[in-house]
């Protein structure tokens, strides 16, 4: 932009206005503009000045790059795009150890609480919030086996090595954390004794085909 010599100029005074376009996200955007000026001696001076620009639109991007759970598969596959799934844990699954990375390293993760209950299926919930706010929700759809009546090593078999933990616990020798209890008393009087011992020797023994079980 060229002025004649003599024009008068004063402080403030707007001598030309830049308008730049531009297209997409524009992020921490340098421009250099470079001006020089002549003076009474004919020299000539130059001066640049830097004009930072930043002008960034936020990302929408709540999807989730990977998916996973330690204990088990999910059952579809993942796909960023499906947000509801299914999954079978065995008893002894108390917790899930999921793993969620989003597709945007701006968009932020939280994974609901992972504790299951043995003969229901809980609900966990990874939720994705884009940078710019927008919200999705995966969902995993757990269910965890309930516990095998009488087996209380939780080895799958209900068997003699059950009925002489129990034993063991009416006598004294072990206690109550070395088995699992809940599944104990099978003939459902409350108790966990020999009786219950003797009831899953002669299931093993097939003597009989189920606990006469009053719970």
């Amino acid at each position: 932009i060229a002025y004649a010599s003599g024009s008068a100029i004063s402080a403030g005074d707007i001598l030309a206005t830049l308008i730049f376009t531009y297209e997409g996200d524009v992020v921490d955007t340098e421009i250099t503009i470079s001006t020089a000026q002549r003076n009474e001696n004919d020299a000539v001076s130059e001066e640049a000045t830097v004009v930072e620009i930043s002008n960034y639109a936020a990302s929408g991007d709540n999807t989730l790059k990977d998916l996973t759970v330690q204990e088990g598969t999910l059952t579809p596959d993942f796909d960023p795009e499906i947000t509801e799934y299914e999954m079978e844990v065995p008893f002894d699954v108390e917790n899930l150890t999921v793993e969620a990375l989003a597709n945007d390293e701006k968009a932020t993760v939280e994974i609901s609480d992972t504790t299951l209950t043995a003969g229901e299926t809980t609900v966990i919930t990874v939720t994705v919030t884009a940078e710019n706010g927008d919200v999705k929700v995966y969902t995993i759809r757990v269910t965890r086996a309930a516990a095998l009546l009488g087996d209380v090593n939780n080895d799958g078999l209900v068997d003699t090595t059950d009925a002489k933990l129990i034993m063991q616990l009416d006598l004294g020798l072990i206690g109550e954390d070395d088995l699992l209890v809940d599944v104990a008393d099978v003939n459902g009087d409350g108790l966990i004794d020999t009786t219950d011992a003797k009831l899953i020797m002669q299931l093993d023994l097939g003597l009989i085909t189920e606990f006469p079980n009053n719970g």
